[in-house]
């Protein structure tokens, strides 16, 4: 028997509409997640100085020594990764500065699209 919308609703149901099939859910703190973050708190070698910490200074010895991935990493993390900017017929247009008029994103349009035919 194949199921669709016609037959599948004669199957008796476990629960009634709107109730969950599992109402205790994931207890708190159980989440891979959370572990993570856990560990990264607990001591590492004297107090106060966490996992994180070690992690943390480990990464800056990389970065300082020219590892240019820790250096990355350490600036993104610090102060998010640089916004993109959208190349526009009128010259370098960065998003950050100033909003594109629906006039400039036209004109974009328009140069690509012919750009596309030729």
């Amino acid at each position: 028997m194949t199921l669709n919308k016609d037959n599948y609703s004669n199957f008796p149901q476990r629960w009634k509409p709107g109730q969950s099939g599992n109402p205790a859910g994931r207890k708190a703190g159980t989440s891979l997640a959370d572990k993570v973050r856990g560990a990264l708190q607990e001591n590492a070698g004297k107090e106060g100085y966490t996992t994180l910490d070690a992690l943390l200074d480990v990464l800056k010895k990389a970065a300082l020594a020219g590892d240019l991935a820790a250096i990355r990493e350490l600036l993104d993390r610090g102060y998010g990764k640089p916004g993109e900017s959208l190349k526009l017929a009128s010259g370098n247009f960065d998003s950050e500065d100033e909003p594109a008029t629906i006039e400039e994103l036209e004109t974009l349009l328009r140069l690509r699209r012919e750009e596309e035919k030729s």
